[in-house]
């Protein structure tokens, strides 16, 4: 059976640069997304700055983390002291690595396909949707779900798209057959594909 079903059910001791961080939560990833932090948006650019933020918001609980005031002297005196620790550009980027790695030991999520797209474009945020899926068809309360492990939070989400047939949750195994069948897809033209399918008529 697949791993990712239980993985996010597991703890993990994460200390980075004197953080020392609390279980990923679907709440750190929405405030991760609320300052555009490279480790959850789509951004080319990346600055010491970004880890730092990134690790004092997820020192702390979620819903310590929502209050936080970046002007406190306590924060602003811990996070100076980690940027001490970095004295390379190599230790920078072990300490990046560590990070993405804490992230994905809280954020396994099964692959699946989509079956049937249904409805129209969404134009809201895609953890806002989450978000307010669960609250509407399991009826948790907000509370619940940001403080709720992150992978797991998202797995919920997949497992209810797959029981009204709008996906179908796969294995590892089979998103590695069509990662790898577009793949090739994406690397061959049209004229290839063409004679492809002649031979195949043929």
């Amino acid at each position: 059976m697949d791993e990712t079903w239980f993985q996010q059910y597991l703890e993990y001791d994460f200390e980075i640069l004197g953080f020392k961080l609390e279980r990923f939560t679907f709440g750190h990833h929405c405030l991760l997304n609320r300052v555009d932090s490279p480790f959850v948006v789509d951004r080319n650019e990346f600055i010491f700055d970004d880890l730092l933020l990134a690790l004092l918001i997820c020192s702390l609980p979620y819903d310590e983390a929502k209050r936080i005031n970046f002007n406190s002297s306590k924060y602003i005196s811990k996070v100076e002291e980690a940027g001490r620790k970095v004295e390379s550009k190599d230790e920078l980027t072990e300490a990046v690595d560590l990070f993405l790695k804490y992230i994905q030991a809280y954020n396994r999520q099964p692959d699946f396909k989509i079956l049937n797209k249904g409805g129209g474009a969404v134009g809201s945020p895609g953890w806002l949707v989450v978000s307010m899926s669960l609250q509407k068809e399991l009826h948790r309360t907000e509370s619940v779900i940001m403080n709720e492990v992150c992978g797991k939070v998202f797995t919920d989400y997949y497992v209810l798209r797959e029981l009204e047939g709008s996906i179908a949750v796969i294995s590892e195994e089979e998103a590695d057959v069509i990662k790898a069948a577009q793949k090739i897809y994406d690397e061959c033209d049209d004229k290839t594909f063409g004679t492809v399918i002649t031979n195949v008529n043929n």
